[in-house]
């Protein structure tokens, strides 16, 4: 049986800059993460402030896709331009992927423990702690003096903790393209046709991609699966679907 000071389960960038910052002090620290690769399969937009650039404390900015300027607001009856006043208020297109894993190699570094593949199946608390079992090709029980959540909105272990997690959410759908951009500017479109509940957009990575994408709320959608919404904005909508020139990719959010 495996014992550790600290158990994080979720490998995203919550879990590694809490892995990172517990390992730091000198308390043996583990990472679970269900999924194969840290980073895979991306489910974010990958548009983030410079704050929380500087957060993540990264020396290399290998992830960074491109810097955007400011957004256009596109409404069926107007369109708002909203220019970022310095560089220092400026939001910038990232790859999750490599972002995420940039910051479980700094957990590593400082001596945090990862386990990929593997899911919580069950949380018990016991006298000073917790038991943990996990799935990976079989089942192995995991001690721990403290368990951190960082699974996400539909957290498993806050479930098993007997805490209250969020009922309703956002259905999201992205695909990754060619797309005419005049400037480094976001594109945000609104309206109940376009995106019921929430909104759509286009966010540029370099001169020539973008990644568009939508999410809705299915309480006010009269079709809960965000999919048929993008694939109408992209052949119909007349700002999208004339500077849309094809796929190379796409991801549920």
């Amino acid at each position: 049986m495996l014992e550790y000071d600290v158990v994080v389960v979720g490998g995203g960038p919550a879990g590694c800059m809490t892995a990172k910052y517990a390992a730091k002090e000198g308390v043996s620290t583990l990472i679970i993460e269900e999924d194969a690769e840290i980073g895979e399969p991306v489910q974010c937009a990958g548009l983030i402030s410079k704050r929380a650039i500087e957060e993540s404390e990264l020396k290399s900015k290998s992830f960074i896709n491109c810097e955007l300027k400011g957004a256009i607001i596109h409404s069926h009856s107007h369109d708002v331009r909203i220019e970022s006043p310095s560089p220092e208020k400026r939001a910038f297109a990232i790859g999750r992927s490599v972002f995420d894993k940039e910051l479980a190699k700094e957990a590593q570094k400082e001596g945090a423990d990862i386990i990929l593949g593997s899911k919580v199946k069950r949380v018990k608390k016991r006298a000073g702690g917790a038991k943990l079992t996990i799935s990976t090709t079989g089942k192995e029980e995991i001690r721990a003096s403290v368990v951190i959540g960082a699974d996400g909105a539909r957290s498993g272990v806050a479930k098993m903790a007997g805490m209250k997690v969020t009922k309703n959410f956002l259905n999201c759908v992205q695909v990754e393209g060619e797309y005419e951009m005049d400037e480094a500017f976001a594109e945000i479109f609104v309206g109940k046709t376009i995106a019921p509940g929430f909104f759509a957009w286009a966010i540029p990575i370099n001169e020539d991609v973008a990644r568009i994408g939508l999410c809705i709320d299915k309480r006010f959608s009269p079709h809960p699966n965000p999919l048929l919404f993008l694939k109408r904005n992209l052949s119909e909508h007349p700002i999208i679907a004339r500077k849309y020139k094809g796929s190379s990719s796409g991801s549920s959010l």
